[in-house]
């Protein structure tokens, strides 16, 4: 395949990615009556929550601990996908959070991070795969089976407390951005007289 063509079928793919993540988070922000000013303060959550995983995960693979397929060379060009995916569908999850927090306060922020730290690192180390993604060649290994050269154990206690992190900078960057989940008009109680 030529040059040309390669480049539009990236950009094809890459509108593909891009459309079918911002209507994930169209669909929760609609079903969650999230307001402009909430989008784009998950928007700039899920943008910080994705650069802070991005450099945690890269100075773990500095250091050999473990590898992307995904950020090595033939596979650089993936990467611009993850990111425009990462950031909306974490924008997505923040304004779940969002809804989970107004509704349940503090417990419902702890529930929501443990369980979204939880999913994040069994999603990235590969855990919730049946099987040894060693053995299946490059080419075919699945997108979200990225981790492929890691203890497991070790490997979960150390991405999930990150994780952990990397979504409260993501629900404290929103709340920078947009105010806490309380001051909406949505979330006042209107006053009896």
């Amino acid at each position: 395949m030529e040059l040309a063509a390669q480049i539009a079928l990236l950009t094809f793919l890459f509108v593909i990615v891009v459309l079918a993540t911002l209507s994930i988070l169209y669909g929760v922000a609609y079903r969650a009556h999230a307001g402009e000013r909430r989008i784009l303060g998950a928007l700039g959550g899920g943008a910080a929550a994705v650069l802070a995983g991005m450099a945690w995960r890269s100075l773990f693979m500095a250091g050999g601990y473990w590898s992307y397929v995904y950020w090595e060379r033939p596979w650089l060009w993936r990467l611009p996908f993850l990111i425009v995916a990462g950031v909306f569908v974490e924008a997505a999850l923040l304004v779940i959070a969002w809804r989970v927090i107004r509704r349940w306060k503090r417990a419902g922020a702890i529930v929501f991070v443990t369980i979204w730290s939880l999913w994040g690192a069994l999603v990235w180390t590969g855990a919730i795969f049946p099987f040894d993604i060693s053995v299946i060649p490059r080419d075919v290994i699945p997108l979200s089976a990225d981790l492929v050269r890691s203890p497991r154990v070790t490997s979960l206690l150390i991405v999930f407390p990150l994780d952990a992190l990397t979504a409260c900078l993501g629900l404290w960057v929103m709340r920078r951005l947009a105010a806490p989940a309380g001051a909406d008009a949505f979330a006042q109680k209107p006053e009896h007289e």
